[in-house]
């Protein structure tokens, strides 16, 4: 295997960000007629592609077609949304056909092949924006009044879980479409949608969530009335990052009343147990939504095996996290029901340090701190790299007992070991590589546990990706240059 330095792999990641990259989103193809050379016979636009687990699928949304047999006579000029699959290829005029071939998992590009007459004569790699936009809109003729938009939905997120696909509408337009003037839906609540459970809307509606691509980047959706398909597409929410889970409700006559602000700083996911951090925590009582009955600032672990317990009877779930470790599906339950659900989409800020305090006389001590420079996940063992390590004794916080800034290797299976019993612990690594889930033991007992995320192993295997990727080594000065900028920045 070619090995590069990590001096060209942040190069790489330089031009991965999009300083020295460009995209191409137009198909276009030509051919000799005559004396006439390089004639562009065909031109079609990609607007998404979606990478599923049975179905390779795509969006055009403009086709221009000239004859091959008189150039000058147009004879397809569309800007309608087309869904193309692998299974169902573009049919163009006068025997051609373009088809998809491959969309790569963690890429978005498309490789396409055209043919005409059943023979292939040109193939291309289409290299696509696939811009959030979030709004999955159905137009139709209602009588003279064309292309009519009788449905509008904003998706905000989405999220793909082992077993459901999820996503989160926050805003549903519709009009009757008997008469386009009459608005029968428009409401901003928030709805949970789920492969199980599709949104139903007016007049016999239902939008439905039929796949969701692995990153959880992309939706496929269907829209069908009365159990038949009538519209298809794909959507792509912006996936904005709010760290913030909320829950509201109605008591008595007042409206949308906050009682419970949860803030979580991190999120993982890992082989056998899902877990995140949370920094804030504030409740507000049910029968007295005045009174603040929970206001901390502590750092909290949740993991799908302990929820968030809360007052009242309430305790925040983690359902699953994606397989980035990026986003959080949480249930809020009550007396063993479900009320509220939500997508928490998580920054995951680098933050390579581990801290331990403990409580002496009313005020917080910090007796351990390690910087952890990597972090690496490999088939066997986990590692990670400390570069920093400080350490006082929690019988006597003025005593610096451990003051080291050698490098140490610690894995899953050799522990750093501290003074006084402690030892830091890796419990378990992220598949990418970019987080650690480290445990603090003393005297073989867990006293506490934090996720950590080391810059530099975010910024190493974020290049690894990237040059995966084959980028264009051509413009390796552009992205030194450009690199440099971007460092000052």
């Amino acid at each position: 295997m070619l090995r590069i330095g990590f001096a060209s792999l942040l190069v790489l990641l330089c031009i991965g960000l999009g300083i020295a990259a460009s995209e191409n989103d137009t198909y276009a193809y030509a051919k000799d007629i005559g004396d006439a050379k390089g004639v562009e016979i065909i031109k079609v636009h990609f607007k998404n592609t979606f990478r599923g687990i049975d179905t390779n699928i795509a969006t055009v949304d403009s086709v221009w077609q000239v004859s091959d047999k008189n150039p000058d006579l147009v004879i397809q000029n569309t800007s309608n949304k087309v869904i193309i699959t692998s299974a169902n290829p573009l049919n163009l005029k006068e025997g051609y056909q373009l088809d998809i071939k491959s969309i790569p998992i963690y890429q978005d590009e498309a490789y396409i092949e055209l043919s005409k007459n059943n023979e292939i004569i040109d193939s291309a790699v289409i290299i696509l924006s696939n811009v959030p936009n979030g709004i999955y809109s159905y137009t139709k003729d209602i009588g003279e009044a064309k292309d009519v938009e009788v449905v509008k939905v904003h998706f905000k997120d989405d999220f793909r879980g082992a077993d459901t696909d999820i996503a989160t509408v926050d805003h549903i337009w519709q009009v009757s479409d008997t008469d386009p003037d009459l608005v029968v839906r428009n409401t901003s609540e928030k709805v949970i949608l789920t492969s199980a459970h599709p949104l139903e809307l007016d007049g016999g509606y239902e939008l439905a969530i039929r796949s969701i691509d692995v990153r959880g980047a992309r939706m496929y959706i269907e829209l069908s009335r009365h159990n038949r398909t009538i519209d298809s597409a794909l959507v792509i929410p912006p996936n904005l990052p709010c760290e913030n889970y909320s829950y509201t409700k109605d008591i008595g006559n007042a409206k949308g009343i906050e009682l419970i602000k949860i803030r979580f700083r991190n999120s993982f996911r890992g082989p056998d147990i899902d877990i995140a951090t949370a920094d804030r925590v504030w409740q507000a009582s049910e029968s007295n939504p005045g009174l603040v009955i929970r206001n901390n600032s502590e750092r909290v672990i949740l993991t799908s095996a302990t929820p968030l317990q809360l007052e009242e009877g309430y305790q925040l779930a983690i359902a699953s996290i994606d397989v980035e470790g990026n986003k959080i599906y949480a249930k809020l339950n009550r007396l063993n029901e479900t009320v509220d659900s939500a997508i928490i989409v998580v920054r995951n800020i680098p933050n390579a340090n581990y801290t331990y305090t403990r409580d002496r006389d009313g005020q917080d001590i910090e007796i351990i701190k390690a910087h952890f420079l990597n972090a690496f996940r490999g088939a066997d063992t986990d590692i990670a790299t400390v570069d920093r390590v400080w350490q006082v004794s929690d019988t006597n916080p003025d005593l610096v007992i451990h003051n080291s800034s050698a490098k140490e290797d610690l894995t899953s299976a050799s522990p750093l070991r501290l003074a006084e019993g402690y030892e830091i612990v890796i419990g378990s690594i992220d598949v990418k590589g970019t987080k650690a889930y480290i445990e603090l033991h003393k005297n073989s007992t867990i006293v506490d546990s934090q996720i950590v995320i080391p810059p530099a192993a975010t910024l190493y295997q974020r290049a690894i990706d990237l040059y995966n990727r084959n980028p264009p080594f051509d413009k390796y000065d552009a992205a030194i240059k450009a690199f440099i900028v971007f460092c000052k920045t």
